[in-house]
């Protein structure tokens, strides 16, 4: 077991996230580690204890109802953009989160993305009929396929996805610098082409969100509307890039699974790990530690020495 206190900061920079990851998990459930800043805070790693956090009222999705850490500062966000990358529409507790999604839930819907998987097919037919016979997959299809799907469901065009790569790229490197520099660039980018959708609109979903309205006249603030339109950039191609990424190297180390698959594609259906892959060996995400109003441990509680197990 490790019984140092891990630091987040290792997350962002390690070279084998994989045993990053496990090291974690050795240590509980629960343990004490440290943020970017050196800021102690509880790491919550089991799956149990995480879904009921997230479940628990008492824990709030809010960092401006904490004060143990500023979270902005900390993350190296500079002030002047930090309202853009904190106020995500997963970081707000009802009633705000409430009415943030009633508005975006009027055009972001199953039949809007159900419409695009003509266009979603047709864009894969594409990626892989120019693969060559050894090719980097990340680069060549991982990366672009759920890329160019967001860039067009947003309305974001697709020539400056090199740009904003880079740019969200910055905002996980181990160099503040960077991250301030990678901030500024998105919310800069996406304040432009919010404005351009005001004035001129298209049937995307972007536009949409600009014109959305509730029958009382409410409707997203710019600040808003930056926030959703960065979130939904980012969140909308990392995940899929980890999945398939992860998907493929899961067949590739079992190859009975590949064989099934190639002799009956529909097969996959059977194989919930393959389903599982994206919660298992996907993309890592960290909740700011210190949101929560109270450490209501659902197996103890917290104190001083650290968290106790009620006995049952």
């Amino acid at each position: 077991m490790n019984t140092t206190e891990p630091e987040i900061l290792g997350l962002l920079t390690a070279a084998d996230r994989d045993a990053f990851l496990s090291g974690l998990a050795e240590n509980g459930p629960v343990s004490r580690g440290r943020y970017v800043d050196g800021t102690p805070i509880w790491l919550v790693t089991g799956y149990d204890e995480s879904v009921a956090v997230l479940t628990d009222p008492r824990f709030s999705s809010d960092v401006t109802k904490q004060s143990k850490l500023d979270v902005a500062a900390a993350a190296g966000l500079p002030a002047d953009v930090a309202p853009y990358l904190m106020h995500t529409l997963g970081a707000y507790d009802p009633p705000d989160h409430t009415r943030l999604r009633r508005l975006v839930s009027r055009e972001f819907t199953a039949r809007r993305v159900e419409r695009l998987r003509p266009r979603i097919q047709e864009i894969t037919d594409e990626l892989l009929a120019g693969l060559p016979g050894e090719f980097d997959l990340i680069e060549r299809f991982a990366y672009p396929l759920p890329i160019q799907v967001i860039c067009e469901l947003l309305g974001v065009p697709t020539r400056d996805r090199d740009v904003w790569r880079a740019w969200a790229g910055d905002l996980t490197a181990p160099d503040l610098d960077r991250i301030a520099s990678g901030a500024r660039g998105l919310v800069a980018y996406m304040t432009e082409l919010v404005g351009a959708k005001r004035t001129d609109g298209a049937d995307d979903l972007l536009s949409a969100l600009v014109r959305v309205q509730e029958d009382d006249g409410d409707r997203l603030s710019d600040e808003e509307l930056i926030a959703l339109a960065i979130s939904m950039l980012i969140a909308g191609h990392e995940t899929t890039v980890g999945l398939i990424s992860q998907s493929v190297r899961l067949l590739l180390t079992h190859p009975d699974l590949l064989a099934r698959l190639r002799a009956d594609p529909a097969a996959m259906e059977e194989f919930p790990a393959c389903h599982r892959t994206g919660r298992d060996r996907g993309h890592a995400l960290h909740a700011p530690a210190g949101r929560a109003r109270r450490l209501g441990h659902p197996g103890g509680r917290a104190g001083p020495g650290g968290v106790r197990r009620r006995q049952p």
